[in-house]
């Protein structure tokens, strides 16, 4: 995270120094929304853009490291796209605090954005009290897929617990599968260490670590998160790095692993399986009512065309 906040710096440095003409925009948005579903609902906003008069082009990456780096070099270049679609997070204060992004609280009170989300969603959507983002939708992303003709074939109970769960991975391995699918990209593993922290935790020590409480860090189960992600790393396979989550899931649905940890968006590639609950489960964990929620949305980056301002504001 301060790589990238240094490259944002480091980018908004050279746009101030070398550019003598406005930013215009390459009027596209940048997104990483490639399964099936997904793919779907860009074309729901690509229609009602163009209902509305606009041109809609986009431009897809396989993983959202690879969207965000383009949109650092577009900047460089002069021709940032219009929109950066991405989790709203860390990634969006990091260009809000550059001064990448675009200030669209005129539009948004216009359009009663506020009135439309809830206080959390809209939140997400600002940065310093200024509109910088449209939130679209949440995720729950803490989901565990079984494959259950896997467990079965090695004996093993659905776990209902992070203990039952980590007992079974041994056996999994020892009838000769993966035991856990993974993907080698950072996003995934933060996806995975989140379920670990609520396995050994649940969500006081996940609240508590993400709002940094001192406590938390003092109490030893931090500790215990990090050893117990360690220790699942012999679980997984080899071929894990810069594998795509798609591929990932395909492990799980196909029968080489057993498990997956993933969002709401991977429950397509098990489509073949038939219904949720036959040959496949996707459970909440830690197996209660606990929930992490990621807001997925639009940024609007920072450009000094009225006609891309206005294409924007679209």
């Amino acid at each position: 995270m301060h790589n990238l906040r240094t490259t944002l710096k480091a980018c908004t440095i050279m746009l101030v120094s070398t550019s003598v003409s406005p930013l215009f925009a390459d009027t596209d948005v940048s997104h990483n929304w490639n399964s099936e579903g997904e793919a779907a609902a860009m074309r729901i906003f690509r229609e009602k853009y163009e209902q509305l008069g606009g041109e809609w082009k986009d431009t897809s990456f396989p993983e959202t490291q690879a969207s965000i780096a383009s949109v650092k070099t577009r900047f460089i270049g002069g021709n940032p796209p219009m929109a950066l679609q991405s989790a709203l997070g860390g990634v969006m204060r990091d260009f809000a605090e550059a001064g990448l992004l675009q200030d669209m609280t005129s539009v948004a009170e216009a359009g009663g954005w506020g009135a439309n989300v809830s206080a959390s969603m809209a939140a997400v959507g600002q940065h310093d009290g200024a509109w910088v983002a449209a939130p679209v939708f949440i995720d729950v992303i803490n989901w565990l897929y079984t494959n259950n003709e896997v467990l079965a074939g090695a004996g093993i109970e659905q776990p209902n617990n992070w203990a039952e769960f980590t007992a079974s991975l041994a056996t999994l391995q020892a009838a000769g599968h993966i035991p856990l699918a993974i993907g080698g990209a950072s996003w995934q593993e933060g996806i995975l260490f989140d379920h670990v922290l609520l396995g050994v935790g649940g969500s006081a020590l996940y609240d508590g670590l993400m709002s940094g409480d001192a406590a938390v860090f003092d109490s030893g189960q931090v500790r215990q998160a990090l050893e117990e992600l360690a220790n699942l790393r012999q679980y997984t396979d080899e071929g894990k790095a810069g594998r795509s989550w798609g591929d990932t899931a395909a492990l799980v649905s196909s029968g080489k692993s057993a498990y997956f940890f993933m969002g709401p968006w991977a429950a397509g590639a098990f489509g073949d399986l038939g219904d949720e609950g036959g040959n496949w489960s996707c459970r909440l964990t830690p197996w209660d009512a606990t929930m992490t929620i990621v807001a997925d949305g639009f940024q609007f980056i920072k450009v000094d065309d009225a006609g891309d301002i206005a294409a924007q504001a679209l």
